[in-house]
C-alpha cells in the first residue's frame, strides 16, 4: 500500500518537476518529451463556472484572496472529488445526491516504531481485517502499512494505517462532523480538526472490546480524522461532443471497502489516452467507464454491507452485483 503524500509527490515530480524530500537530492529533473505540452499546477483555486465554444473550454475559478480568473483549453476534465462542482455544473437539476450509507470511518495513522514489538510483528506483512459483532453494535476496522515520512518503506519508518468503520444515525452526523472551530463540515473532518471530545468517546468504545494489539494502535492515533461514507453515481461522463468529462469520483464513488477508487481512476486515464490517440471515441469511453464505475459501485456496497453486518442488503447487492457481471460482460471491457 501507498500513501497519498508519496503519491502526489511523484506525480508532481513527473509531470512537472517539483522536487521534494521524496526524491533523492541527486536525481536529475525529468525531461520534458519534445511531443508533450507544458505542465503547470495551481494550488488555491476553486472552480465557479465554465463556458464552451466552439473549439476552446473555458473554466472560470476564484482564488484564496477572492479574485477572480479564467483559463482555456480544448478538454476540461473534471476530476474534483464526489461532490464534483463540474458535474453539477452539467447535470444540473440532474446532478445525484450523495447518500449517506448508514457508517462513518474513523482515521488515523501511527508510526512502527511507536508500537510495541509484538503488536508490529503481529501485523508485519498483513492486510488485517478485525469484525465485531456485539448484540446491536458491529464494527469494522481494517489495518495495513503504508510508506512513512518522505515515502520510506524501512521497517520501522513506514505508517500503520488504521480504518474504523462504526455505524451512526443521520441524527448524530450534525455534531460528529463539528469541528475544533465550531464549522460544521458536509462530508469528512480533516485531520487536526476533530473534537476531541468526540475521539476520546470512541476510543472508550474500543477499551472493552478490541483485542491490545488494536486498543494499542488506537490509543496512539495522535491527530484521527472522520469520513462520512457515502454512494454516488453520475448518469454520463462526456458532456459536449468531448469538451467536458468526468473523470474518478466526480464520476462514480466507490466505497473504500473495496479498494478500487484509485485504480479506477487510472484506468479511466489510459483508456482516455486511447481516445485522445483516435483508437476509440468518446461515446465508447463513456460506456465503458460507466459499466465499469457501476460494477465497481455495485461490489463496494455489497463489502460495506457484508461487514457492516446489514446481511439482506448483503445478499441483495451481491446478487445485483453479479447479475450486472453477466449482463455487462467486463471481460472486454477497454478498462481491463
Amino acid at each position: 500500500m501507498n500513501s497519498w503524500d508519496a503519491l502526489y509527490y511523484q506525480l508532481r515530480w513527473n509531470n512537472d518537476g517539483l522536487r521534494s524530500a521524496h526524491e533523492p537530492s541527486e536525481l536529475p529533473a525529468p525531461l520534458a518529451n519534445q511531443h508533450e505540452g507544458s505542465v503547470g499546477y495551481h494550488k488555491g483555486r476553486r472552480f465557479n463556472d465554465l463556458e464552451v465554444g466552439h473549439d476552446a473550454v473555458t473554466v472560470h475559478f476564484v482564488d484564496r484572496r477572492g479574485q477572480s480568473g479564467k483559463l482555456s483549453g480544448e478538454l476540461l476534465i473534471g476530476a474534483d472529488g464526489s461532490s464534483s462542482a463540474v458535474r453539477r455544473k452539467m447535470l444540473g437539476e440532474a446532478d445525484p445526491e450523495r447518500r449517506y450509507a448508514g457508517y462513518v470511518l474513523w482515521r488515523g495513522v501511527v508510526k512502527e516504531s511507536e508500537v510495541s514489538n509484538h503488536t508490529r510483528k503481529l501485523f508485519e506483512g498483513h492486510f488485517t481485517f478485525l469484525v465485531l459483532r456485539r448484540q446491536y453494535m458491529i464494527w469494522s476496522v481494517n489495518l495495513y502499512h503504508i510508506s512513512g515520512e518522505h515515502g520510506s518503506l524501512s521497517p520501522g519508518e513506514r505508517l500503520l494505517n488504521f480504518a474504523w468503520y462504526t455505524h451512526a444515525s443521520e441524527a448524530e452526523l450534525p455534531s460528529l462532523l463539528t469541528d475544533i472551530h465550531g464549522h460544521q463540515h458536509r462530508w469528512s473532518v480533516p485531520i487536526g480538526l476533530l473534537q476531541p471530545e468526540a475521539w476520546v468517546k470512541q476510543l472508550q468504545k474500543g477499551e472493552y472490546l478490541f483485542p491490545p494489539a488494536f486498543r494499542e494502535l488506537a490509543s496512539k492515533i495522535a491527530q484521527p480524522f472522520l469520513q462520512v461514507i457515502t454512494d454516488c453515481a453520475s448518469p454520463k461522463a462526456v458532456f459536449e461532443g468531448g469538451k467536458v468529462v468526468l473523470l474518478g469520483d466526480a464520476l462514480s464513488q466507490i466505497r473504500p471497502y473495496s479498494g478500487k477508487g484509485t485504480s479506477q481512476a487510472a484506468a479511466q486515464c489510459l483508456a482516455m489516452e486511447r481516445v485522445i490517440k483516435g483508437e476509440i471515441g468518446w461515446r465508447e469511453w463513456e460506456k465503458q467507464c460507466l459499466e465499469v464505475a457501476w460494477l465497481n459501485l455495485l461490489e463496494s456496497v455489497s463489502w460495506g454491507h457484508y461487514y457492516m453486518g446489514n446481511t439482506l442488503q448483503w445478499g441483495t447487492a451481491l446478487i445485483s452485483h453479479w447479475l450486472a457481471t453477466k449482463w455487462l460482460g467486463v471481460s472486454k471491457s477497454i478498462l481491463g
